[in-house]
């Protein structure tokens, strides 16, 4: 996915925002973007919803539907056991590359991004699977 078609987060929005807008469009993950510079601070995705494991109820859990990707970040960088969601390539990147990217790394996503760190893409396993078909 490129250009306009790329699906973005914004640090200040909610977790409930980005959960919506990520179940509207079909993703497992959205690129987390400064909403001033362009640049890319991050992926969100599911498996990063840790807000209902450490939930001490129901309420407590949807009251962290409240919180924002800033604050959710945050503390994932200080959790060790989470694992650096964020990788990148760039339009120079070949598609072998990318293929052994994925193969190398057990990851199935890059976000593509310019000189400047701005997202321009991302590219998925489910992409190259489609470019093949």
């Amino acid at each position: 996915t490129y250009g306009e078609d790329v699906v973005v987060a914004h640090p200040q929005q909610t977790l409930h925002e980005v959960l919506h807008t990520m179940h509207l469009h079909g993703l497992s993950a959205i690129p987390v973007v400064d909403e001033i510079t362009k640049k890319i601070r991050g992926v969100y995705s599911r498996s990063d919803i840790t807000f209902l494991t450490k939930a001490s109820d129901a309420e407590d859990a949807v009251r962290n539907l409240s919180l924002t990707l800033e604050a959710l970040m945050a503390q994932q960088r200080t959790d060790v056991t989470t694992p650096d969601a964020l990788h990148t390539c760039s339009m120079r990147h070949t598609l072998q590359y990318v293929f052994e990217y994925f193969a190398q790394w057990k990851f199935n996503r890059l976000i593509c991004v310019d000189e400047e760190e701005r997202v321009i893409g991302v590219v998925s396993a489910r992409d190259l699977v489609a470019y093949f078909l």
